[in-house]
């Protein structure tokens, strides 16, 4: 049998097995990635479709035939890197888990620069895609769509590190989860509360949140932020140094998972001689701190895209949508109760 080709960016033939290895996959993973999770979107479409009969459902999503694919793009340079992150990994989790209730499969499309937008879209048509899932990924914001049609799909983005498409948004509430976490950890009796994050930042609201509460909190110190180029880089320690030296916070709230590192690299112990909270739980090198319900946004994403499919609604809308979704505090060891605390708002966050 003739192997399914397309054309890359030069103009050569290019077949799912090379593009699977242009990807950075092997080219039996290639061939797995469009091809092996076809069986699995019929089963699945059966299984849902033969419930739904049972049930007597008139569902019309349940009804769709099976083989509807919702693809997953990966445009990260390490693709293995993007759900290597839990929080992102969750995002998938949680977003195939429902689509499949909805009788669609979710595919991963690896993608990078070395692959053409024709090559994507052909490979996207003969595994009949009907939208688009774009998870976080600040390659992207380099990327060139270019002649791509949009009209063909529903599209649904995780986050705002992509500039482009606009398109309906499903994200976690940084600005609510800074504030929420700022306030935690007031009431547990920490004082002089610091933001330590990288520049760029792709994660501004959470300091937008954080410099809002102390704002609002007249009579709390108001720290600076202080920006790092990396996660843990040894340029980074004397511009650390000199802001712990100067701003003397008793904690730290942060977006870096290699803080706490750095902070042994400097001779402090988390949380002995300064506690430590992540924006997430998961990702971020503390216990303590934010847990996003990463799962619950991936189920968010999936709701938002079937009901586009459903209302027909393909391409760029005019008007687009974000949907928020609340994290929670999370208590830990890296951040330990110091001593009772006032409470700072009685206020709900949201």
């Amino acid at each position: 049998m003739k192997s399914q080709s397309s054309e890359s960016s030069n103009g050569k033939r290019v077949t799912i097995k090379e593009g699977g290895k242009a990807a950075g996959k092997s080219g039996g993973t290639g061939v797995l990635l469009i091809q092996d999770h076809q069986r699995t979107s019929l089963e699945t479409g059966r299984k849902t479709n033969g419930a739904a009969r049972k049930r007597g459902s008139r569902n019309r999503v349940l009804q769709k035939p099976a083989g509807s694919t919702i693809a997953w793009i990966n445009y990260w340079p390490e693709p293995w890197r993007l759900r290597d992150q839990r929080e992102f990994d969750e995002y998938w989790k949680g977003a195939r888990i429902t689509l499949e209730q909805h009788g669609f499969a979710l595919e991963e499309f690896v993608w990078n620069e070395r692959l053409s937008v024709k090559w994507l879209r052909r490979v996207m048509r003969a595994r009949n895609v009907r939208g688009l899932l774009l998870p976080p990924s600040q390659e992207m914001r380099a990327m060139n769509w270019g002649s791509f049609d949009w009209n063909e799909y529903a599209v649904v983005r995780f986050g705002r590190t992509l500039p482009t498409p606009p398109a309906y948004t499903v994200t976690s509430d940084h600005v609510g989860n800074a504030m929420l976490a700022f306030q935690k950890m007031r009431e547990l009796g920490y004082e002089r509360i610091g933001f330590v994050g990288r520049r760029p930042s792709y994660a501004w609201r959470f300091v937008l949140g954080y410099l809002l509460s102390q704002i609002e909190l007249q009579e709390v110190p108001q720290l600076p932020p202080l920006w790092l180029a990396t996660d843990i880089n040894e340029n980074d320690k004397p511009a650390l140094a000199a802001w712990l030296k100067k701003n003397k916070p008793d904690a730290i709230l942060t977006e870096l998972p290699g803080l706490r590192t750095m902070l042994s690299m400097l001779g402090m112990c988390v949380p002995k001689d300064i506690g430590l909270a992540a924006l997430s739980v998961l990702d971020g090198g503390a216990d303590a701190g934010i847990y996003q319900h990463p799962g619950s946004i991936g189920k968010a994403a999936a709701e938002v895209m079937v009901a586009l499919i459903n209302r027909g609604e393909r391409g760029i809308p005019s008007v687009c949508r974000t949907t928020l979704v609340h994290g929670e505090w999370t208590d830990g060891f890296t951040l330990p109760a110091r001593k009772p605390g006032p409470i700072v708002s009685n206020r709900n966050l949201y």
